[in-house]
């Protein structure tokens, strides 16, 4: 082999290494743009007499959301899309089944980018709703509220500015589902006492 051959051998390998170098520096540089404008929505529940009550959405993300579905559920029935007229038809059915308080909602019909930052209330009922009624009253209203939050089911769609990532925000978040269930199975675990003696 002579030095010529070497020398082309060499530039080959040098071409094919910048090449790969080249694809490498522009995916890495397609996922750190994608990363750095990428939502992340959740919801949060507070309940307080002296403030709003409900279900928060929140986008904790680097860039807005852009909504592609929504879906909400209820007592096993169905109401479809998150959107002005099902929530009218949500709201109603509470009123059927009674629960006095009926919550304010905030759809995401209309809105179909969330900016980053976004904090709404969803679903909520505030002190105004709660003080024509005395403290014992308000509590029982509070703790059906309660109810209603903790047996709604919501799904929300979401992608980037660039899209195609097809995430989903849950309520209720099925991972915090399973600790909730895996503490209380350790829980009774711990606490069962053993054949003819005491608890631990």
């Amino acid at each position: 082999m002579d030095a010529n051959t070497v020398i082309a051998i060499c530039s080959v390998v040098i071409a094919v290494a910048s090449l790969a170098v080249s694809a490498y520096v522009a995916w890495a540089t397609r996922k750190h743009n994608r990363l750095s404008v990428q939502p992340v929505l959740g919801f949060r529940t507070t309940y307080s007499a002296d403030n709003i009550s409900g279900l928060l959405l929140i986008n904790s993300g680097l860039g807005p959301a852009k909504i592609i579905k929504t879906w909400l559920t209820y007592d096993g029935v169905q109401f479809e899309e998150f959107n002005e007229s099902n929530v009218n038809k949500f709201r109603s059915y509470l009123k059927e089944h009674d629960q006095s308080v009926r919550p304010h909602a905030t759809t995401l019909g209309g809105q179909q980018v969330l900016d980053t930052d976004y904090r709404q209330f969803l679903l909520g009922i505030g002190p105004r709703d709660l003080s024509k009624l005395d403290k014992p009253r308000q509590v029982i209203e509070l703790d059906k509220f309660r109810k209603v939050i903790d047996g709604l089911k919501l799904e929300i769609w979401y992608e980037s500015i660039y899209g195609g990532e097809g995430i989903k925000a849950v309520h209720p978040d099925p991972q915090q589902e399973v600790a909730a269930c895996s503490a209380e199975a350790d829980h009774d675990q711990v606490t069962q006492p053993p054949a003819g003696g005491e608890p631990t």
